[in-house]
């Protein structure tokens, strides 16, 4: 009886590391280096933004131009700065970080007024993509479309309204698939009035992250486009980011973990048929 009790634990011992292993966790994927679609329409946060944002670099405060090719990782729930209000990360529930990239001229964000941007996301390769998120801000409060494409023809259309960036206040609500959440709020002289974060009204401006939950077509595909189109205000993009689904992999076992599992298997099958022998 002891053998056979030793047995079946060594087989679901030997069960649970096969699929164990076969267990690949949610990951998520930065989208980044899309090309303002009007020359004018990039600028760099720390100058033409808010100098309490994140950002990739300072540059020369009211040229629009910051450090070239720059990267910084956002990360909406530890982020502070000098002027950073108390508790206005507590929205960021989503656990979402964003890669804030500027191009080679040292612009950081598009500012997109009456225009569409387009992002080809197949070069990084989301693959089973489950959603999409976008850190935003709104010049004079506004909304926008945004439409995801699947590699193989999967597509899907939100929209989105977000608050004025300027004094825009606490957002966080959830409605036919979409988040829409402030994550960020900071007390500062930014470029509301003024266009110029050097000059602008001394106020409080906040971020806001807007998550798109996208349907089973996209399952099986990659994630091939992102195309955003301002239908109101003037929408700032300031990153992207897409969560992949959990995968499933290696369903039928290597060697190694096959004879893990056949071996007590195998034992077991011998101990019960000794058993009814002797009986």
């Amino acid at each position: 009886m002891k053998q056979l009790l030793f047995l079946k634990r060594g087989l679901w011992a030997a069960m649970a590391a096969c699929l164990t292993a076969s267990l690949l966790p949610a990951s998520s994927v930065y989208i980044t280096g899309w090309v303002p679609p009007v020359a004018s329409s990039g600028n760099n946060i720390y100058t033409n933004l808010n100098e309490q944002f994140p950002n990739t670099g300072a540059g020369t405060p009211g040229s629009e131009i910051g450090v070239a090719n720059a990267s910084y990782i956002y990360n909406p729930a530890t982020y502070t700065s000098a002027n950073f209000v108390a508790g206005s990360n507590s929205n960021a529930a989503s656990g979402i970080s964003f890669d804030i990239a500027s191009n080679a001229t040292g612009q950081d964000f598009d500012q997109l007024n009456g225009a569409t941007l387009s992002i080809n996301a197949a070069p990084f390769n989301v693959s089973n993509p489950t959603a999409v998120y976008l850190l935003t801000a709104e010049y004079f409060g506004g909304s926008y479309s945004v439409t995801f494409t699947g590699s193989l023809g999967a597509t899907q259309t939100f929209s989105a309204s977000v608050p004025d960036f300027c004094n825009g206040g606490v957002v966080n609500s959830s409605s036919g698939g979409v988040t829409n959440v402030s994550v960020l709020e900071v007390q500062d002289v930014g470029a509301c009035g003024s266009g110029n974060s050097t000059t602008g009204g001394n106020t409080n401006y906040f971020l806001y992250e807007q998550g798109f939950t996208l349907n089973n077509s996209f399952a099986g595909q990659t994630l091939a486009g992102i195309s955003i189109t301002n239908t109101g205000g003037t929408t700032l993009v300031l990153g992207a980011t897409a969560s992949e689904a959990n995968a499933l992999v290696g369903t039928v076992p290597e060697p190694a973990s096959a004879l893990l599992l056949l071996g007590p298997l195998a034992a077991l099958g011998l101990l019960k048929m000794r058993r009814t022998q002797k009986q």
